[in-house]
């Protein structure tokens, strides 16, 4: 059996201004095969034949075509890893950005551009498979001019999106989820456009001319797919025995269909199959994976949903489906017994708070309303899409933010933080998360570099890059310049780097340093940030840019001040008097701040966690 890959149609697409048709992709990728020798394309590269109009359309703003090679590239190394694991061991700096390390085969880049012919908010169901004049097109609705009420941040167009949240939950019973049937559809329909893609073969199936080039040519036929070919479309489609045991390649599975055997395809040295036999056999057998990719749109589905994949499921494919939760803590440890988790996928959650140690593969957060999201792990990427009032806290390779309202970042990252779509009072904050075991928990992922040792400092790119994002916004005159940046160091009133009269367009802000605050992952008591009250592990810092660490530092100063003004108190009962009024106060602000729940929430965790030790324990005695 054969299925679309989950996780590349939730982090791959990158809504920017730019649309894309069949043509475009095909008109793009064909001039971009003329300018490099074999199949790699390097970044520099792609950039530079971005940064050229020539005569390929559409044409690309720097901050665009950075924001596309972003995420192209890590999905492309996340489902194709290196044998030698070069891509976690290199630090990218700003001065290697460019290197020889950092490339992606035309093939696998030109269907992960196929998919951006998908409709903005494809997610939706009233955006779901739009279609243009030509045959097989998908286009995005067009926009309201910027200047219109539509464009007020409480504005109810369909383009806001807490607006496409409200009409998503009037279509489809208040969830916004994957449409699996229009990824299954979506291939079906592009199939024969995504083996020509695969086989190199840049011609529209449909016959249509570049409106700068001469009439039509003849189309070319394409008889043979390569295994080599067919592996490459294996970025978008996966298949196996079972939903749980997936093929190293793809080319193994569609032998397996075909009735090809093994030896075969050993005897061999470059097997192939018919062009339209391939075709037909994935789009005859090509299905939804519901094992490893939990559907949380249809009628069956309206309830709260917290499910894992079966256990037997290989490493890679180990996920975990959070939905439609509310008022609810949600607290995952993998030192600490937790099930391992590679592909997440938050969507409708409200009022609730997720810790996650990982190492996650991808993570991605959507629909979701007044929640807090701790990531302390994701090695690939992080997706945030139609989001309001929520905090995400991560480290990771990269995060694309798209079409989101009051949504906080506190992020470390190799990558800039990729920003599209519509995008209102997005906020900006280097990482803050305190955890015991993150050194280890990084060393594991291979992102030790990030945090730093006790001997080595952190990556000193990596602690900034949080504060210059790539700007895509929908509407091209949105803020100014689509590719400015902030600085760290000149923007303590949260503000964006553009001009005053620029300002409230520009769509993200970085937080102020009197702001910022640390939030602790919740674990047992011994765990401290001075080396433990019971002798337990010490919480490494945090890589902080130094204006944020000497506000921080300030804060504690301030601290152990009033500190050392209680411990001067002589007087008992007045000291009593003293502390009772500040328990006061604090239970006052838990109250305000609505985090009574999140603590009872925690008691109780902790105690099912203590319980379940104790059992196991028991079980071991015996």
């Amino acid at each position: 059996m054969l299925w679309p890959r989950g996780e590349v149609f939730d982090h791959a697409t990158v809504h920017t201004a730019v649309r894309w048709s069949v043509r475009d992709v095909m008109e793009f990728l064909k001039g971009l095969k003329k300018s490099i020798p074999g199949t790699a394309v390097l970044r520099t590269r792609f950039l530079d034949y971005c940064a050229d109009p020539g005569e390929h359309t559409p044409h690309l703003t720097q901050a665009e075509a950075v924001a596309y090679w972003t995420v192209f590239s890590n999905i492309n190394r996340a489902v194709f890893p290196s044998p030698s694991g070069s891509s976690n061991a290199s630090l990218k700096t700003s001065a290697s950005l460019g290197d020889a390390n950092d490339w992606c085969d035309i093939r696998v880049l030109g269907v992960l551009l196929f998919l951006q012919i998908l409709p903005y908010s494809r997610n939706l169901r009233q955006e779901s498979f739009r279609r243009g004049t030509a045959a097989g097109e998908s286009w995005v609705q067009a926009l309201p001019d910027v200047s219109t009420a539509a464009h007020s941040p409480r504005s109810q167009s369909q383009q806001s999106p807490r607006a496409s949240m409200v009409m998503s939950s009037q279509i489809s019973g208040g969830r916004i989820g994957r449409d699996n049937q229009q990824a299954v559809g979506f291939i079906r329909t592009h199939c024969a456009s995504l083996l020509r893609i695969v086989c190199q073969c840049f011609e529209d199936p449909s016959g249509a001319s570049s409106p700068t080039s001469s009439p039509p040519k003849k189309e070319v036929k394409v008889d043979k797919v390569s295994s080599e070919a067919m592996d490459k479309l294996g970025i978008l489609i996966a298949g196996g025995p079972s939903f749980g045991s997936p093929c190293k390649t793809l080319h193994e599975a569609v032998f397996a269909l075909s009735g090809a055997s093994s030896l075969r395809s050993r005897i061999s040295s470059s097997p192939s199959i018919a062009f339209e036999k391939l075709q037909g056999l994935i789009e005859s057998n090509l299905v939804w994976n519901e094992v490893v990719y939990t559907p949380t749109l249809g009628t069956n589905k309206s309830g709260p949903i917290n499910t894992e994949s079966p256990s037997s499921c290989a490493i890679g494919y180990r996920s975990l489906t959070l939905s439609g939760l509310s008022k609810t803590t949600i607290l995952r440890d993998v030192t600490r017994g937790s099930s391992a988790t590679d592909l997440l996928y938050i969507s409708n959650c409200s009022e609730t708070v997720i810790y996650l140690t990982g190492p996650i593969r991808f993570a991605a957060v959507v629909g979701c309303v007044d929640c807090d999201i701790v990531l302390l792990c994701c090695t690939c990427q992080v997706s945030v899409a139609n989001c309001e009032r929520c905090n995400i806290h991560t480290i990771t390779t990269a995060i694309r933010l798209e079409s989101g309202v009051d949504v906080n970042l506190y992020t470390l990252t190799r990558n800039p933080p990729v920003i599209t779509g519509d995008c209102r009072g997005i906020k900006l904050a280097p990482f803050n998360v305190l955890y015991s075991g993150s050194a280890a928990l990084l060393e594991t992922a291979g992102m030790l570099d990030l945090i730093g040792t006790e001997t080595e400092p952190p990556n000193r790119y990596a602690a900034g890059i949080w504060a210059h994002p790539t700007w895509c916004p929908l509407m091209p005159d949105a803020g100014g310049d689509r590719a400015s940046s902030a600085s760290a160091t000149s923007n303590r009133s949260s503000t964006g780097s553009v001009g005053s009269d620029k300002q409230a367009t520009q769509g993200y802000y970085l937080m102020a340093p009197e702001s910022f605050n640390t939030v602790s992952f919740p674990e047992p008591r011994s765990a401290s940030r001075e080396g433990g009250l019971d002798g337990g592990e010490t919480v490494p810092k945090l890589a902080l840019p130094e204006v944020y660490y000497d506000a921080l530092e300030e804060r504690r100063e301030t601290h152990a001040k009033l500190c050392g003004q209680l411990d001067e108190i002589a007087d008992s009962a007045r000291r009593q008097q003293v502390s009772e009024l500040m328990e006061g106060y604090f239970r006052e602000w838990i109250a305000n701040t609505n985090r009574t729940r999140q603590l009872v929430d925690l008691v109780r965790i902790s105690q099912e966690q203590r319980e379940g030790r104790d059992r196991a324990s028991s079980g071991r005695d015996h």
